[in-house]
């Protein structure tokens, strides 16, 4: 999802994951196992907190997409 120009390209992209995580969630939440379970979605780079164009962000290297849902969390 490399895109630094069109971001809307990536809504049904982003539509797909999120029917997949709520998927995972509702049924490790049905089975009883989400408290006991820990979820962990991360990305190998990240993008710079500022904008660097009026198209997006460039790539940080420093900066990473993590987020935890379930067991501790």
């Amino acid at each position: 999802w490399d895109a630094h120009g069109d971001m809307k390209t990536h809504e049904p992209l982003a539509k797909n994951i999120d029917r997949a995580i709520y998927g995972l969630l509702r049924d490790l939440k049905g089975r009883g196992m989400l408290n006991d379970t820990l979820v962990v979605w991360s990305s190998e780079f990240g993008r710079s907190p500022w904008p660097d164009s009026p198209q997006g962000r460039n790539h940080h290297v420093n900066v990473y997409t993590t987020w935890m849902a379930g067991g501790g969390v």
